[in-house]
């Protein structure tokens, strides 16, 4: 017998797998594999090694170092809620109003950050 919050999946070998949800609507909700990124799976001990390693640290330690200096009240106000800071497009959460390009040309030129950003 299953609750409401438990749904009974059933693997290709016929084994039962029980999910229990926190909240009805959740049983509604789809999983999908972004194979950009990350093509196969990782394992647990995989991600925690990577983490931890010197290859991480040093991939992120000195990225966007130069604009949060120059824009960190701008990111703050915005809610940008990272530490990096790539030079993309914009995400729907940033929605900077200030033009990419003047973003560029602020990092390039180690432009002192605006009083306000309107």
């Amino acid at each position: 017998m299953t609750s409401p919050l438990t749904t009974v999946y059933k693997c290709a070998d016929g084994t039962e797998f029980p999910v229990e949800w926190n909240e009805p609507e959740q049983r509604d909700y789809r999983w999908s594999w972004d194979t950009n990124h990350w093509p196969t799976p990782l394992k647990p001990f995989y991600v925690a090694a990577w983490l931890l390693s010197e290859v991480s640290a040093r991939s992120n330690s000195d990225s966007g170092t130069k604009f949060l200096a120059a824009f960190e009240e701008y990111l703050k106000y915005y809610g940008l809620r990272t530490s990096r800071w790539e030079c993309a497009l914009p995400t729907f959460r940033e929605q900077p109003e200030a033009p990419l390009g003047f973003i560029k040309h602020a990092i390039m030129n180690d432009v002192p950050a605006p009083l306000e950003v309107q």
